[in-house]
């Protein structure tokens, strides 16, 4: 209200003119905070170890490289447009190992991301965190095959990619105590009540997750020297997996 004076001598109080909009205070919502992962120290340990599986998962179709590396042209294609024209060219050692590399330290930067962003980026980025190892498995045997113009290409895949499994159902049938896993049952749900009660499933559960991440990278390296006996490596990470159960059958007995 604004106060004034007629002609009478008289107060008058008369309404102010309505506030501009512009002239109006701008009102500002609150941010809405954003909790920080808080990991312990057993979930940041086992989020470092598997870092390090990852990226050794990362390095070893380099194995493939080394064994076809004199084979590849002083330059070479890196990417091919729809007709098969190389794009992208690059030199002999980063088209055999750089993009291993790349995907190594990327998947690094996915790690850190991963324990030390807020919850919803730390859980975006746990998403991702195989992504970089899946594409250097794919990508980098791919590149090797069309450079030396060769077939072998479905023949390496295809036993990496059965180690690479394997890698990873070491890494995660483990954090499982159940006795089945979506129907497939675990190795320490065949044991006996008396060997259960005698608290033998951590040791079980421990011993076979390491001993499939062992298989998985052993049957990733030997892929890359011995791809044209696919089938028999095939056959082999079959074999690989199923030990951990025939040794729990037999100490069931």
């Amino acid at each position: 209200m604004n106060k004034t004076t007629n002609s009478s001598g008289k107060t008058v109080y008369r309404a102010s003119a309505p506030m501009r909009r512009q002239d109006q205070p701008k009102y500002k919502s609150p941010k809405p905070t954003k909790k920080k992962r808080n990991a312990s120290k057993e979930e940041v340990k086992t989020m470092r170890i598997r870092l390090v599986l990852m990226m050794i998962v990362c390095i070893t179709p380099c194995v493939f490289s080394l064994v076809h590396y004199n084979e590849l042209p002083e330059i070479c294609g890196f990417h091919w447009d729809g007709q098969g024209n190389a794009t992208f060219t690059t030199t002999r050692y980063f088209a055999a190992f750089g993009f291993n590399i790349l995907a190594a330290v990327a998947t690094m930067g996915v790690h850190y991301f991963s324990l030390h962003g807020n919850e919803d980026e730390a859980n975006a980025f746990e998403a991702l965190q195989w992504l970089m190892p899946i594409a250097a498995n794919v990508y980098l045997p791919s590149i090797i095959c069309i450079n030396i113009q060769s077939n072998d290409y479905v023949r390496y895949l295809v036993p990496d990619l059965a180690g690479l499994v394997l890698v990873a159902v070491g890494i995660y049938f483990p954090i499982y105590a159940k006795e089945h896993f979506h129907g497939l049952p675990m190795p320490w749900g065949m044991l006996s009540p008396s060997t259960l009660s005698a608290g033998s499933i951590p040791k079980i559960r421990q011993a076979s997750g390491i001993f499939w991440i062992g298989s998985g990278m052993l049957v990733m390296i030997i892929t890359g020297l011995f791809y044209r006996y696919w089938y028999f490596l095939l056959l082999l990470a079959l074999v690989l997996y199923l030990i951990p159960y025939l040794a729990a059958r037999l100490k069931k007995q």
